[in-house]
């Protein structure tokens, strides 16, 4: 029997497949003292592969304007889960839902899917880590492990 040399084995990259992690995230209401707990998935390769295609106009080829205006949106869409892990929000108006949110509520919804599922930010062009700095997270939200 040959070791694995301490590289993943297809047994171990197979049982990752399906497996999901979350996230409470804490948002300052827009017009009083209260908070409100959102909670958010991690992203499947294909889920990503969805939001982030959206930014391209196969037809016309290249970058859709309108893609990469949504392209913040239909990642909150995707990624709102409510307290069992069922997607909050789902159809052709999601992505219209989350852009007449106020941006106070979205943006720190933003980046902690960003940083939660290590995307590259849209602004900074630097890889997210689990371990950044202060500066990449709003006093408007706190991001919480969610207990599973």
């Amino acid at each position: 029997m040959s070791s694995n040399n301490g590289y993943a084995t297809l047994s171990e990259l197979e049982s990752l497949v399906g497996v999901r992690q979350y996230r409470d995230v804490i948002v300052q209401h827009p017009s009083d003292d209260r908070t409100i707990k959102f909670r958010i998935q991690s992203l499947t390769e294909s889920e990503w592969s969805d939001v982030s295609s959206g930014n391209f106009d196969m037809k016309r080829g290249g970058l859709s304007q309108q893609g990469i205006q949504d392209s913040d949106s239909r990642l909150v869409a995707v990624s709102l889960v409510d307290g069992d892990g069922n997607v909050l929000i789902r159809g052709a108006d999601a992505v219209d839902k989350i852009k007449n949110l106020g941006a106070s509520i979205v943006e720190p919804l933003v980046r902690a899917c960003r940083e939660f599922n290590n995307l590259r930010s849209s602004e900074g062009g630097e890889k997210n880590s689990p371990g950044g700095s202060e500066s990449d997270t709003s006093s408007a939200a706190e991001v919480q492990p969610a207990v599973s």
